[in-house]
């Protein structure tokens, strides 16, 4: 019984070492990027939930089943028919802090070319980043295709969001979302209409410069 008992706390506390080596070594932000850049490819939410900004779940209110809803109900159709074109190497910082990402280029059956990005963050809970900027993203697509180019100018690349926004509102707050949460952590979220009233200064102030 003593021999068990011994046996049994040995082991405890190799797994202990084993846990405190795992996440003392360092994260390969790069190598992370990739990851996520692949499940947001392929639609892995799981994987992609688990870079989720920790402000993002919690001040947004974005769970792992409002974000499997937004991926297919809002990013999905909008990447589905489009095909991986060319997909670069990360950039970034490899190391503990920082940041890296993956850029990538899609393309259409009419040969139209469309941005996609993923960019990752270090922080107190491990690489991070805010999953309803690929909504965002999405929105410029939608804008190449009702225009036939992408945005040219600040301008029409700003009216994009307002656009998008439009036509998403009303499923995103059918999922529970009610505005999207900014890159500090400390911000107060933008509710749907300042993120609206932020695109439209953004037009308003590319106006004036004209």
């Amino acid at each position: 019984m003593r021999t068990l008992l011994l046996s049994g706390l040995v082991t405890l506390h190799l797994a202990g070492t084993a846990l405190v080596v795992y996440l003392l070594l360092p994260v390969d932000l790069k190598s992370e990027a990739r990851k996520l850049m692949q499940a947001s490819l392929t639609g892995d939410t799981g994987t992609m939930y688990r870079y989720c900004a920790n402000h993002e779940r919690k001040a947004g209110g974005l769970t792992e089943e409002k974000w499997n809803r937004v991926y297919n109900e809002v990013v999905r159709p909008r990447l589905q028919p489009l095909e991986v074109k060319s997909i670069a190497d990360p950039w970034g910082d490899s190391g503990p802090s920082g940041q890296a990402g993956v850029d990538a280029e899609l393309i259409d059956d009419r040969g139209r070319v469309y941005g996609w990005s993923v960019q990752l963050n270090s922080s107190d809970h491990g690489p991070a980043m805010l999953l309803m900027d690929m909504v965002t993203q999405t929105w410029t697509i939608e804008y190449i295709r009702v225009h036939g180019s992408a945005p040219s100018d600040v301008k029409s690349f700003f009216q994009a969001g307002p656009d998008g926004l439009a036509k998403d509102r009303p499923l995103l707050e059918s999922i529970g979302l009610t505005g999207k949460v900014g890159t500090d952590p400390e911000s107060p979220v933008k509710t749907w209409d300042e993120l609206e009233q932020f695109y439209r200064n953004m037009i308003a102030s590319a106006d004036s410069e004209e």
